[in-house]
């Protein structure tokens, strides 16, 4: 099945292949450039003013951050899924350095990308879902594991979603 290998900043809304893309990508993300579709035609700019007041480099470098922060949420499970999707480290070669067997880790970082993705970010306080603008916009609203109330750790949300492994 073919699926868009390209996004556009606006439309991110960190879906797992979003993220998979972004976790791809996050060099150029960090240097603040966004990465450029993948096709045989060369737009040139014509000398046309941005109307927008943000400078360009800062939207790629917010993704950029957004995607680390959330990684660092994970501990070593978002290590490995930046290792083997950004680093293009093998689960291999992982599991000889880490002693974890290559299912534990190919595991490990499913666990962590289901908890990196969704719009919402699920470790952060949320006043309620009618307060937050995140959680009114939201089409998962009524299946959304985060709580309203409190967020939830990755430890907790490792623990919630099947064996700690």
């Amino acid at each position: 099945m073919a699926y868009k290998n390209w996004y556009s900043p606006g439309s991110v809304h960190f879906t797992r292949r979003q993220v998979l893309w972004l976790l791809e990508n996050l060099g150029t993300l960090k240097t603040g450039y966004w990465p450029p579709e993948a096709s045989n035609y060369i737009d040139v700019p014509m000398g046309k003013k941005s109307s927008s007041r943000r400078a360009s480099f800062t939207t790629p470098i917010e993704y950029a951050t957004e995607i680390e922060e959330r990684l660092e949420k994970c501990g070593i499970d978002g290590i490995m899924l930046e290792a083997v999707n950004c680093w293009g480290k093998s689960t291999q070669s992982l599991s000889r350095h880490l002693h974890f067997s290559e299912r534990v880790i190919r595991k490990r970082c499913k666990k962590a990308l289901f908890y990196i993705t969704g719009r919402c970010r699920r470790w952060m306080f949320c006043p309620g879902r009618d307060g937050c603008k995140m959680c009114r916009t939201c089409r998962q609203k009524k299946t959304c594991i985060k709580p309203p109330e409190n967020g939830i750790s990755y430890s907790n949300f490792r623990y919630k979603n099947g064996r700690k492994s």
